[in-house]
């Protein structure tokens, strides 16, 4: 059988009511139904296993590429999930996108599909989801082999991905050429945050945080930057753009700075 390098995107630490060991539970799901397949022996991995981490290293940035497939679960809208799937979907690369029952679906682009399976992961709903992964899975590295599959970046007319050298390309020229994607991704999860209970759950947490000065290394800038991006004082999200735009800076500054600040609040609660 061909071996097939697949790697995952998705939560590995608790986010709300979904624990660690669910996260474990769904990936062992996948694990199970590509094991599954008679056609490939697939190698499974997570792409990031940074537990935390705000830096996207050289050597998950050469794995979001690498990998023949990639199966991104969006449940829960992690925002490194979302930035993850983000560079894939720029470097123009074979990507399965899951999600849960519960979680809303962040895309209204009709070249952008995923498949569902329940969040209690039911014996039998789980039985038939795996049934189905393996399928597409598998449809889709043949259409991919076959260069029949029409990939997310193929519906916009006159964009071309080169290959990614492993000798040159630093980790700021990845993400300053991927992050028109990242911006999309972004913008769709900030306007779910009005009917998605869980970001209110975070707000909430991230301004107590913050009203109670529990985080003593956070700095001026992270801290203001984090207030009027989860609307910590008014309660309207905003987007990376919007943000840069008033204090005028790139917005890939703006994602570095939040993402430094939010690792401070969550190693210090």
């Amino acid at each position: 059988m061909k071996e097939i390098n697949c790697g995952l995107i998705m939560p590995i630490s608790d986010i709300g009511e979904y624990t660690e060991q669910h996260w474990l539970d769904v990936r062992e799901m996948i694990i199970n139904s590509l094991g599954e397949s008679t056609k490939y022996k697939f190698n499974i991995g997570i792409v990031s296993d940074q537990k935390g981490s705000s830096i996207i290293h050289n050597s998950i940035v050469q794995g979001l590429y690498d990998s023949e497939i990639i199966i991104c679960d969006i449940s829960a809208l992690n925002s490194n999930v979302m930035f993850e799937l983000g560079m894939r979907l720029a470097f123009d690369r074979p990507v399965i996108i899951i999600k849960d029952n519960l979680t809303v679906a962040p895309f209204d682009i009709n070249s952008i599909k995923y498949e569902q399976y329940s969040s209690d992961l039911h014996f039998k709903k789980v039985n038939d989801f795996s049934l189905k992964l393996l399928n597409v899975v598998e449809e889709t590295l043949l259409q991919s082999e076959e260069g029949s599959l029409k990939s997310f970046l193929s519906t916009f007319s006159g964009i071309r991905v080169s290959n990614l050298e492993k000798e040159s390309i630093t980790e700021s020229e990845a993400l300053e050429q991927i992050y028109g994607v990242l911006n999309l991704l972004t913008n769709k999860v900030d306007k779910l945050s009005v009917n998605y209970p869980m970001l209110k759950v975070d707000r909430d947490l991230i301004k107590s945080v913050l009203d109670n000065q529990v985080v003593n290394s956070l700095t001026d800038i992270e801290e203001n930057i984090i207030r009027l991006r989860y609307g910590v004082d008014d309660g309207v999200n905003r987007s990376v753009d919007i943000v840069a735009k008033v204090f005028g800076v790139s917005t890939l500054a703006i994602f570095e700075t939040e993402q430094n600040g939010l690792k401070k609040i969550f190693e210090n609660i």
